[in-house]
């Protein structure tokens, strides 16, 4: 549930777009859930591409063996492209700050492709989650009129 109202947050995005002067499109309310994304993860930034489970699925007993596993294997997990992205409670930690504070998150900027694809440079956990949870978030759309890279080939 959203604590700040439509309108305001209207106001606040469109003042974004006058001080930038871009030609985006405001999307308040905005579900990807059902959108086609081109995400540019790895397995040193997110937890599912680590392991093969995401960190949003996990129970306590899954996150009490992790720590486990951290602090006997602590010598591999400091050697290894271990990021805190990849740390299990980096998307809770997330999709709470975005369930509680909608507005302190940054505003997300989707390029959409003419094949449909939708691409962006910063925001891929968060357009995860929001996915995964189905939370609608507030974003500003810019139409591209090519395919995307993954269409071209």
């Amino acid at each position: 549930m959203r604590c700040i109202s439509k309108k305001i947050r209207k106001k606040w995005f469109n003042k974004i777009k006058e001080m930038y002067s871009t030609p985006y499109r405001v999307e308040l309310d905005f579900s990807p859930k059902d959108k086609q994304f081109l995400y540019r993860l790895t397995d040193g930034t997110c937890f599912f591409l680590k392991t093969g489970k995401c960190s949003l699925d996990l129970n306590r007993f899954d996150l009490f063996k992790h720590n486990l596993l951290k602090k006997i294997f602590r010598r591999w997990y400091r050697n290894a492209d271990f990021t805190k992205k990849v740390h299990p409670l980096y998307c809770k930690n997330l999709s709470t700050k975005m369930y509680e504070l909608p507005k302190a998150c940054d505003v997300i900027t989707y390029y959409r492709h003419s094949c449909g694809h939708y691409d962006f440079c910063d925001g891929q956990h968060r357009t995860c989650i929001a996915s995964k949870l189905g939370i609608k978030i507030d974003v500003l759309i810019d139409d591209i009129d090519k395919s995307c890279d993954y269409c071209k080939d």
